[in-house]
């Protein structure tokens, strides 16, 4: 299941598609958020993925380039998204915590006047409970 929250000055389309295989889920969620504002804005996109999901892409598509997202040290990707912030340019930082699920962050400034698009795929085996299979994405845009 997946669920997020509408903004009435940044329309937001989600996209989420999921194939089983033989206990084998194969997900992949993409979005888009335009900026119709004269200034840069924030939003954030959270997804809980289960624990032993693994995330086999995550990319960012800004004026028609494509970003693969990469790993950094913490404080390096924050200060390299904050700076971007702060010259209002479209920006993204991934973050991940654990627990129960495994909750994937991502904050991106989009720029004034554009548009982002997302895709995170993610993978896992499936466990299986008598007859059926349990896959969970819940998703939230904020802003």
């Amino acid at each position: 299941t997946g669920k997020a929250v509408a903004f009435p000055d940044m329309p937001v389309i989600i996209r989420i598609t999921c194939t089983v295989s033989s206990r084998f889920a194969h997900t992949v969620m993409s979005s888009k958020a335009l900026n119709k504002e004269n200034s840069s804005q924030e939003i954030f996109f959270e997804v809980e993925l289960p624990k032993m999901a693994f995330i086999t892409n995550f990319s960012m598509e800004i004026d028609g380039q494509v970003y693969v997202g990469e790993v950094k040290e913490k404080e390096s990707a924050k200060e390299q998204y904050e700076k971007a912030v702060s010259s209002g340019k479209t920006a993204g930082l991934v973050k991940a915590s654990e627990r129960k699920m495994e909750k994937f962050s991502v904050s991106v400034n989009i720029a004034a006047q554009s548009s982002v698009s997302f895709i995170l795929i993610y993978e896992e085996l499936l466990q299986r409970t008598v007859i059926f299979w349990q896959d969970v994405c819940p998703c939230v845009f904020t802003m």
